[in-house]
């Protein structure tokens, strides 16, 4: 089936959408990131202090040695634990306040980025709106044509079967010359047309109003497939 005027439009729709698809994507993987980075931030408020336990001791052991203990080598062994796990406190603070500082240099590069990919996005969405209030208005527009045909087509059966009720009324004397037709003519309903019996509304809105112009193409017609007017 042939693409309808306003299906062209539907191209650089799809484009669009996979223009901010992608910047979603970025948004979300940045969002991502940002939080990463701000988990480290908030893990440097801790710093690491493994002597608070052997200082303790050590406390201990002085306390004993006033009180006229032999822990001489006891407090020099403390004292060496006491130094290394200091050296290793401090290499460990020294590693999370670099990494710190490079995760806060990290987060404000990528707050900048997700600023202007969110301005971007915004300015794609709105491009994108231009282009689907576009594609709408060709697809009303060609809807309204379609709709024009048929409305033209549906007002000449109407005429035909106006005036063909005419000369069956007029022939027979009858109420209706087309009574046994009234349920094929059913429209949808619109406005203020009632959803049933539409065939007796359009006879009762009809009846009568057939003009000299519908009866001569009424006979025309007959002509043409010669036929005779009915008397």
């Amino acid at each position: 089936m042939a693409q309808t005027n306003y299906e062209d439009r539907l191209d650089p729709i799809v484009r669009q959408q996979n223009v901010l698809h992608g910047l979603r994507d970025k948004e979300a993987k940045l969002g991502e990131l940002i939080g990463e980075q701000q988990r480290i931030i908030a893990s440097g408020d801790v710093e690491a202090d493994t002597t608070s336990a052997l200082r303790k001791r050590r406390g201990v052991l002085m306390v004993d040695a006033a009180a006229g203990a032999d822990v001489a080598k006891e407090l020099a062994d403390i004292d060496q634990a006491i130094a290394k796990a200091s050296t290793a406190d401090q290499i460990t603070n020294t590693t999370k306040a670099n990494e710190v500082a490079r995760a806060t240099d990290l987060v404000e590069t990528a707050r900048a980025n997700l600023e202007a990919i969110q301005q971007q996005i915004v300015a794609e969405s709105q491009i994108l709106k231009a282009l689907q209030v576009d594609f709408l208005r060709h697809w009303a527009e060609e809807e309204a044509g379609l709709y024009h045909i048929a409305a033209d087509k549906l007002a000449e059966s109407a005429k035909t079967i106006i005036a063909i009720d005419h000369l069956l009324r007029t022939s027979t004397g009858l109420p209706s010359g087309v009574m046994g037709v009234l349920g094929l003519i059913g429209i949808p309903a619109v406005g203020d047309m009632p959803k049933k019996r539409l065939g007796y509304y359009f006879m009762q809105q009809t009846k009568g109003r057939a003009t000299k112009d519908d009866l001569a193409a009424i006979d025309a017609r007959l002509e043409q497939l010669g036929i005779e007017r009915i008397a």
